[in-house]
């Protein structure tokens, strides 16, 4: 195998099939919590017309309060909606910079070392993921992240 295909196969698509499996993962995350909490919303809404005796109106509507909030929580501890956007975004800038390299297109057109720009580039988009990666987990861990060194494109 040549050099440029080894990158192709080892890396960029197990790089694209990663970030397209995050954010596959993260959207279904996102909306099987967004859709509970949206319907607790509407239950407890529902069950304040519905006349109950005693006091089974307050804990239906304490459980499901309370499941609401729970999703909302959820939502924000694990960011899904930022990292679902974040991934496919990265997956699909990768698979830009894979056709227009294969195309020798646009930055890739009459250059000398294409292939070395194409790494370049590939290997950039894939870093400044990274250090988001890092900058959101030292947020959460309260640990000052490092300063982002951003590869020149």
């Amino acid at each position: 195998m040549t050099p440029e295909e080894v990158y192709m196969t080892e890396r960029l698509e197990k790089q694209i099939t990663y970030f397209q499996g995050k954010s596959s993962q993260h959207r279904r995350r996102y909306k099987v919590l967004k859709i509970a909490e949206i319907v607790s919303g509407f239950l407890i809404a529902i069950f304040c017309a519905i006349p109950m005796p005693g006091d089974h109106y307050r804990l239906v509507s304490v459980a499901l309060s309370s499941m609401g909030l729970l999703c909302e929580g959820l939502l924000g501890i694990y960011n899904s909606k930022e990292h679902w956007i974040s991934y496919q975004k990265t997956a699909q800038l990768l698979e830009r910079e894979k056709f227009l390299y294969q195309c020798l297109t646009e930055k890739y057109a009459g250059k000398n070392k294409p292939f070395a720009l194409f790494v370049k580039i590939c290997e950039g988009i894939i870093s400044d993921e990274i250090i988001k990666w890092e900058g959101i987990q030292s947020k959460e861990a309260g640990v000052p992240a490092e300063a982002p060194t951003k590869l020149d494109t």
